[in-house]
């Protein structure tokens, strides 16, 4: 679909550093903090767990993934090799399989009480 014109950045972000402060000033997405479940103590982690797309001048961005947002797997969803034009990019059969997961998430459930779903075609 994109071929090499898609590009995937993928940023692993701790509190206070360049990574944190340029999610935070260019798409508004900072840490959030999140109880650690297990142990004996209560601790609340912060972390970041948020999205940026862009598209030329098009930008979206989820800030965090909250409890309730739909879930697309692409390890479940693109399992075969034609779903793949390289190890880390779709081919169109493997574009084609994202987009309608997509439609699929972004349609359904509407009206229904908020629940994770993980669409996997």
């Amino acid at each position: 679909m994109g071929g090499n014109r898609v590009q995937l950045v993928v940023k692993e972000t701790e509190p206070y550093s360049d990574a944190a402060r340029e999610a935070r000033e260019k798409f508004g997405i900072t840490a959030v903090p999140v109880p650690e479940v297990g142990g004996s103590q209560a601790n609340v982690r912060r972390v970041f767990l948020g999205l940026a797309f862009t598209c030329g001048a098009e930008e979206d961005v989820i800030p965090f993934f909250e409890r309730g947002l739909p879930v697309i797997d692409l390890r479940l969803l693109c399992r075969e090799p034609v779903d793949y034009a390289n190890p880390i990019e779709p081919s169109s059969v493997g574009g084609a399989k994202i987009a309608q997961a997509i439609v699929a998430a972004v349609t359904s459930g509407r009206g229904e009480p908020r629940r994770t779903r993980v669409f996997a075609g």
